[in-house]
């Protein structure tokens, strides 16, 4: 049998193949990075039950229920199915009180990162510490 010139002789080719890896080590972060990603699932969904309930309140124009969401830390940025926050539901319903709420709130909010440095990633928790340990009774 002749042998083309240009094709490979896949006998080299086979003893040119690199070993294979050694195995890698056991991840011993998995346990420590389970639990983290509990508890960041667990605030996303604490922020999604805030978000919802404060779309409820102010889609009935409850303020009471409103401000006391806007305390606990409920989350001013998201929008909901129709791309509306709740800002933009206040604003349709007419209710003016709801809408000064808010403003008062998200302009709060900026006014702790800016002068506390806290990120949106520091949590319902450090913010609200962050914008009420510096008020005087």
């Amino acid at each position: 049998m002749r042998r083309d010139p240009i094709a490979p002789d896949w006998d080299d080719v086979a003893r040119e193949r690199p070993a294979p890896a050694a195995p890698m080590p056991p991840d011993r972060n998995i346990p420590l990075r389970n639990a983290f990603n509990r508890a960041s699932s667990a605030e996303e969904q604490k922020r999604e039950q805030l978000h919802s309930q404060l779309m409820n309140a102010v889609k009935t124009n409850n303020a009471f229920l409103v401000s006391s969401l806007l305390k606990e830390g409920a989350p001013l940025d998201r929008k909901d199915e129709n791309g509306e926050t709740a800002r933009d539901w206040a604003v349709k319903n007419g209710n003016q009180r709801i809408v000064t709420m808010i403003d008062a709130e998200e302009t709060a909010r900026m006014l702790v990162v800016i002068r506390h440095g806290v990120s949106k990633k520091g949590g319902i928790h450090k913010l609200r510490t962050a914008r009420f340990s510096k008020v005087k009774h």
